[in-house]
């Protein structure tokens, strides 16, 4: 079990990084919202909930295998932002303070979920593991990635002298990172 945790930690945090969701050089002050001019007729045909495609949504470029999935999936979601980044098309939206991001394969298939917010929101038996095990930190935030059948939450937590980022899965919890805070 203990082998097992780091080697989920590293296979997470590589898929992640592979998903190319982290585009730090990327200059946004160039990018801009197309209008849709065309689409495919089955998206221009098909009904879906409200929110999952808006007008000015250009999903020219967007898998609708991806679309037919996340329509599945989240019937409730609202304002729904679509993007394609290459190798990866991501639907992002906020619902009651949560974050959600969902991540495809450019041919459709579900990558991963990522879903942010603060420690309100965090499950009880993993804020008592990482309270617990933390005693002088407090939870700033928290990522919770699915992928595939695992769970993992990336927690944010901050003592007065540090701040770490640590993942909980499975019962465990392990520090991915540590910064000493300048005083």
């Amino acid at each position: 079990m203990k082998k097992f945790f780091p080697l989920t930690v590293i296979w997470i945090f590589a898929i992640c990084l592979l998903t190319g969701s982290v585009k730090a050089q990327k200059d946004l002050s160039t990018a801009s919202i197309e209008k849709i001019q065309t689409i495919e007729p089955f998206v221009a045909t098909a009904t879906f909930p409200a929110g999952i495609i808006k007008a000015d949504d250009d999903l020219s470029n967007i898998n609708i295998r991806a679309i037919r999935d996340f329509s599945k999936q989240y019937k409730h979601a609202t304002n729904v932002q679509w993007s394609n980044h290459g190798k990866v098309i991501t639907a992002s939206f906020k619902e009651n303070d949560i974050q959600n991001t969902v991540v495809y394969l450019k041919n459709g298939r579900w990558l991963h979920t990522l879903i942010r917010y603060d420690a309100t929101h965090l499950n009880d038996e993993v804020k008592s593991l990482v309270t617990n095990t933390y005693k002088n930190f407090e939870i700033t935030g928290v990522t919770e990635v699915h992928e595939a059948n695992l769970v993992a939450y990336f927690i944010n937590i901050e003592s007065p002298k540090e701040i770490k980022v640590v993942i909980a899965h499975d019962g465990d919890v392990g520090v991915y990172k540590a910064f000493k805070k300048s005083l």
